[in-house]
């Protein structure tokens, strides 16, 4: 199974990325740094002719052995082709796999939303951010959750938090909201 998991994700993500490497270089300003490891790794594949995707890659599989970050990543190289629900069935899997990798209650949050289930979406993305009050990202998606349900005042002190814990993505979300409350 591990082997088969790995291998779908790698052809997944190189696939993705290759078909447009800029916008996957970008992306991972807002990834994990086990994601943007991945992302750069490809990238200085394909422009620069080196081999380190792959290593890079076993390198994770050895630090979760659970396959609980493969798992993750299948999921997000697969999500515009599985829909909200598969994303929440495997979200939930991952999940009960390893409490503690929260990044599965992130996916699990978005899909929510793609759902209209503004409820579970917040309790899940909260969830995170209790979990994980440390890490930027979570405090970015509980911000796109406030704008998904027009509390932009709301979305505005999430989106700064994450701002000012670096994630780069949530600067600009920062000044377009100021910009909208402004007028």
């Amino acid at each position: 199974m591990q082997c088969e998991l790995e291998h779908i994700v790698l052809c997944k993500i190189k696939a993705a990325a290759n078909e447009d490497l800029d916008v996957a270089v970008s992306m991972s300003e807002n990834a994990s740094a086990e994601e943007k490891k991945m992302i750069m790794a490809l990238y200085n594949d394909n422009q620069l002719g080196t081999n380190s995707f792959d290593k890079v890659v076993e390198r994770l599989v050895r630090k979760y052995p659970d396959g609980s970050f493969l798992r993750m990543e299948s999921i997000f190289a697969t999500m515009s082709d599985i829909g909200p629900d598969m994303i929440l069935r495997r979200g939930k899997e991952l999940y009960a796999m390893n409490p503690n990798f929260t990044p599965a209650l992130n996916i699990m949050g978005y899909a929510y939303m793609q759902k209209d289930e503004m409820d579970l979406a917040k309790e899940t993305l909260q969830e995170q951010v209790r979990r994980q009050a440390g890490k930027a990202n979570p405090y970015d998606s509980l911000g796109d959750y406030y704008l998904e349900v027009n509390d932009n005042a709301m979305a505005l002190k999430y989106f700064e938090q994450s701002s000012k814990m670096g994630l780069k993505a949530s600067e600009s979300k920062v000044d377009s909201l100021k910009s909208l409350l402004s007028d």
